[in-house]
């Protein structure tokens, strides 16, 4: 892992123990725990590497937490920031990839989905995803972690799915794990 990238402790409070926060109330920065979604406010930029107002805290025995900037702009293209480079097999633009991951819209500062909560790494056909995950994604080495800035125009568009939060034109941020990888 690079040196630049943080490792900061699993939460140690329950999800009960959270509350819940609005993050349109002017927080310079809002942090997001891939693990359960809460939503804390803050003050000041986290350490470490970020792309486009976008931080991964990455955690040694948990999910991570994506941090995002008050006002983080949308992005044109695919944006992406290797934290962890891989070590095994490449990604093809094919392979099914499993994987661990975790989304925030940049606007709306909140997680639309997490592998972390539906239990874990599994596997993603890259054909079958967004273009602008499969492009993201193509590449990375088994063991790597990378944070991705995907435009709506690769993402979700104007059309985002009913009920994820994502508004539409929103660009989305995901924090990455490649597992394993398969044909």
């Amino acid at each position: 892992m690079p040196s630049g990238a943080p490792v900061v402790p699993s939460p140690s409070a329950s999800a009960s123990e959270y509350q819940p926060a609005d993050v349109n109330a002017g927080a310079p920065y809002v942090g997001i725990d891939c693990l359960n979604g809460h939503v804390t406010p803050g003050k000041i930029a986290p350490p470490g590497p970020s792309l486009g107002g976008v931080w991964a805290q990455l955690r040694t025995d948990s999910a991570p937490g994506i941090v995002v900037r008050e006002g983080a702009p949308n992005v044109p293209e695919v944006q992406t920031l290797d934290l962890i480079d891989g070590t095994g097999q490449a990604v093809e633009a094919t392979d099914t990839v499993v994987m661990d991951y975790c989304g925030v819209g940049l606007e709306t500062r909140t997680a639309f989905d997490s592998s972390w909560v539906h239990g874990g790494a599994f596997p993603v056909p890259l054909p079958k995803v967004i273009p602008g995950w499969r492009d993201a994604v193509t590449g990375m080495k088994v063991g790597g972690t990378r944070v991705m800035l995907v435009p709506a125009a690769l993402g979700f568009g104007n059309k985002p799915p009913k009920g994820s939060g994502i508004t539409p034109g929103e660009t989305i941020a995901f924090v990455v794990t490649v597992r394993s990888v398969s044909p």
